[in-house]
């Protein structure tokens, strides 16, 4: 799902919600929808659309770079566990 917030350290909600008064609601709704690629670009969570902004918007050029390293980063994680 592009629009989640991948890894996080276990002590984020914990943290939010003593020091800024996030609740559990508002914390699901932000690392399950608000994270990712429409965190990034501030628009959209589908590549297809950030990839026909990539040359205009430099927040649509930061989210596919950060989709082209978690592809990266997950092919990488295959072959070391193939050998």
């Amino acid at each position: 799902m592009s629009a989640r917030s991948g890894d996080l350290d276990p002590g984020l909600l914990w943290y939010l919600m003593c020091t800024k008064g996030i609740d559990t609601k508002l914390f699901n709704e932000m690392v399950n929808f608000q994270s990712g690629l429409p965190g990034v670009s501030e628009t959209s969570s589908n590549i297809s659309d950030l990839l026909d902004h990539e040359t205009q918007d430099v927040r649509a050029t930061e989210a596919v770079a950060l989709f082209y390293y978690q592809v990266k980063k997950c092919i990488g994680a295959f072959v070391a566990a193939l050998g």
